[in-house]
C-alpha cells in the first residue's frame, strides 16, 4: 500500500507512519508543506492523512487539487484540531473518508485505515459517513 503524510510537525507524521506501517503500508511519502505533498502526487496513492491546517487558504480548493492528484475518493483522512458541521459536508463532498482529531489517537487512526482500506468499506458502499459511522470524531 502507498500512502501519502502530510503535516507539519515532524512528530506527528512519525507517528502516523509508524501507524500506516502496521497496517501494511509498503511504501510512505511523507511532506510537511502543502507544496511536497502536491510535488509528491506524481504518483498516486492508495491513502492520504493530512493535516486540515497545512495550507493558510480560507476554502478546501487546496484540499480539492491534493485529493484529485493523490488518491481515489473516500481514501483521504484529514486531520486537524476542529472541524464544523459545514466543514464536515464540505469534506465529505471532496471525497474526504474520515476527519480526525488532534492529538491523534494511534488506535483510531489505525482503525480508520483499517475501514478506509477494506474492500467492503469503499464510498459506493455507503459505509463511510453513514450515520452508524460518522466521518468525523466528535470535538
Amino acid at each position: 500500500m502507498r500512502c501519502l503524510v502530510a503535516d507539519r510537525s515532524a512528530t506527528s507524521r512519525a507517528m502516523m507512519t509508524h501507524v500506516l506501517r502496521r497496517a501494511a503500508a509498503t511504501d510512505i511519502v511523507s511532506a510537511c508543506s502543502l507544496e511536497e505533498a502536491l510535488a509528491a502526487c506524481e504518483t498516486g496513492f492508495e491513502l492520504v492523512v493530512i493535516d486540515r491546517d497545512l495550507s493558510s487558504s480560507q476554502g478546501w480548493e487546496w484540499l480539492a487539487e491534493l485529493r484529485d492528484k493523490a488518491c481515489a475518493e473516500g481514501r483521504l483522512i484529514v486531520t486537524g484540531t476542529r472541524v464544523s458541521r459545514a466543514e464536515v459536508e464540505s469534506l465529505r463532498a471532496l471525497g474526504c473518508g474520515a476527519f480526525l482529531l488532534k492529538p491523534l489517537d494511534p488506535g483510531v487512526l489505525a482503525e480508520r485505515v483499517t475501514m478506509l482500506m477494506s474492500a467492503d468499506s469503499t464510498p459506493e458502499s455507503g459505509e463511510t459517513g453513514d450515520a452508524s459511522e460518522p466521518l468525523a470524531e466528535a470535538a
